[in-house]
């Protein structure tokens, strides 16, 4: 299953729906088809904003970075239990030699080189031989469910009997999905060869991850910075506990984290889905490393869309942070089962507007569309397909 030997047009007719028939006449799929947006930033405010924390948390950062190090480091030449010294059994005091620069450079050297390897030669294994995969992962499953539930017998019976109600429910499931492993390897092969066509999708990932790692390091500098100020201090109680202003500006903290995690990683989402739709409908753009549909989409996803992302990473960013305030406050004996409900309905609540969120992001890598527009055309594609109840 390759790319399509001819060139149909892109997708960018006026909002049309259209048609697939089955064999038989009797029954079709109707769709409603994208309208490519003009080139221009949407939901800006949003993209504003989420530069600026970014800035903020970045110049923060660089202005107590020094200071933090030189403080870190006198820490640790001064604390004896940092020392890199250690007392053998007759209590003598040995020093051991702790792995230097050159060794961790040579360990990510190599993990640099045999990941994109093992990568390749794992797309190559599925692409071959696609349904044993699928086949062989889920027959592994069962197995592996099959053996804890017989080990498990003769030491925990209750486990055992868990464990072989799951083996049941596992060999149930492969019968029930049998005849659509066909199906998913259909789609995996064309999943692995938009991913050979586009190698320059996987730089993009790489360049998302050190960006991420490079906002921790900040992030971890100004929150430390910034927390241990007197002013975020509550000096009342004697506790060090935070006071109201240092509560809130550590909620912002973890706010920032959350949303600029969500956002690095929705970028990416965002270039793959508009890859793949270039892929399909005009295969001569996405043929190289870097071809016209990676640069394009990942500058769209950054730029023009950036605001659009944001926007719905800040949603979920929001209900993460919701959710983890309450399970802190479950940890209380005191917090009552009201809490623990609540954070359950909201686990499931985030994990929905996740779902959601996954296919307007492909709306907006597709087509460039806003946030709300992209949402309210996920919608109609659920009320299409009878989703909209679940």
């Amino acid at each position: 299953l390759g790319a399509p030997k001819f060139s149909p047009p892109p997708p960018q007719p006026n909002s049309q729906k259209g048609s697939e028939p089955y064999a038989d006449d009797e029954i079709s799929i109707t769709w409603e088809k994208g309208e490519t947006q003009p080139a221009a930033f949407r939901d800006k405010w949003f993209a504003i904003a989420f530069v600026t924390q970014v800035v903020a948390i970045s110049a923060t950062a660089m202005v107590v970075a020094p200071s933090s190090w030189a403080e870190l480091f006198s820490s640790i030449d001064s604390d004896p239990s940092t020392s890199n010294n250690y007392h053998d059994d007759d209590g003598v005091s040995q020093e051991q030699d702790l792995p230097g620069i050159e060794f961790w450079a040579l360990v990510i050297g190599i993990s640099l080189l045999v990941a994109p390897a093992l990568s390749l030669f794992s797309m190559t294994l599925m692409a071959k031989n696609a349904i044993g995969m699928i086949t062989a992962s889920l027959w592994f499953s069962i197995i592996l469910c099959g053996l804890l539930a017989v080990c498990s017998i003769f030491v925990a019976p209750l486990v055992g009997v868990i464990y072989g109600i799951f083996t049941i429910c596992l060999v149930s499931y492969l019968k029930a999905v049998k005849h659509r492993i066909p199906y998913a390897a259909s789609n995996l092969k064309c999943s692995i060869s938009v991913l050979k066509n586009n190698l320059g999708l996987g730089l993009v990932a790489i360049c998302s991850m050190i960006a991420l790692v490079g906002y921790m390091l900040s992030w971890a500098f100004a929150f430390t910075f910034t927390i241990n100020l007197d002013s975020m201090k509550d000096n009342s109680t004697g506790d060090n506990d935070l006071s109201p202003l240092g509560g809130f500006v550590a909620c912002s903290f973890l706010l920032s984290f959350y949303w600029t995690h969500e956002v690095l990683r929705n970028i990416v989402r965002a270039t793959v889905s508009g890859v793949v739709g270039h892929w399909w409908f005009v295969p001569t753009e996405a043929a190289s490393f870097c071809s016209l549909a990676v640069m394009g989409s990942a500058t769209r996803a950054s730029t023009y869309s950036l605001g659009s992302i944001a926007f719905g990473s800040l949603i979920v960013a929001v209900l993460h942070l919701i959710r983890n305030t309450l399970n802190n406050a479950r940890n209380d004996r005191n917090a009552g089962i009201l809490t623990c409900i609540a954070a359950c309905i909201l686990a499931y609540i985030e994990a929905l507007v996740e779902y959601f969120n996954k296919w307007a992001y492909v709306y907006v890598g597709l087509y460039g569309y806003d946030y709300v527009e992209a949402g309210k055309l996920v919608m109609n594609l659920f009320k299409q397909r009878g989703w909209n109840v679940i």
